[in-house]
């Protein structure tokens, strides 16, 4: 890559500026069919670890982990979830501007224990700021697909 002496840019690079959203010009057609982004439940809004495990992190890590207990196969699972910083705000702007899907490798009763505890873990129902109502809600209301959508290879499960 080269850069431009004048403009001080890098040369040769396509820019797509139709995927540029300009939020201030009136003209703007918001109603069109929104696009779909999709997010990995895990890796993306958290990450999961087993209560074993919980000694191995530190503290700090801890602060806004959120413990989740669901059925799995007829046996009760314990997990903590580390929320990713910031993925509550990724989802309130990306939801502005598109539709996200989530999907996951994990069954559709771990997804919705996990969903529900991470809009939980926003603030308190009563006592609720505008930005932490937008949060709890960024959570909820997506498109999901879970194990059930996945396919099966030998002894891995592929998205």
């Amino acid at each position: 890559m080269y850069i431009c002496k004048e403009t001080r840019k890098p040369m040769g690079i396509t820019e797509i500026n139709s995927l540029i959203i300009d939020r201030n010009n009136p003209y703007n057609n918001f109603s069109r069919p929104r696009p779909i982004v999709c997010l990995s439940l895990e890796g993306i809004l958290f990450r999961k670890i087993k209560h074993s495990e919980r000694s191995m992190i530190p503290d700090n890590w801890l602060d806004s982990a959120i413990d989740i207990t669901y059925v799995k196969e007829n046996e009760t699972e314990n997990y903590t979830l580390l929320q990713r910083p910031g993925a509550a705000d990724l989802l309130v702007e990306l939801v502005k501007h598109a539709s996200p899907m989530i999907y996951s490798t994990q069954t559709n009763e771990f997804i919705e224990e996990a969903l529900l505890q991470l809009s939980i873990a926003q603030g308190d129902p009563e006592t609720y700021t505008e930005a932490e109502y937008q949060k709890s809600e960024a959570y909820m209301e997506h498109s999901v697909w879970s194990r059930d959508q996945c396919i099966e290879k030998a002894t891995v499960v592929v998205k």
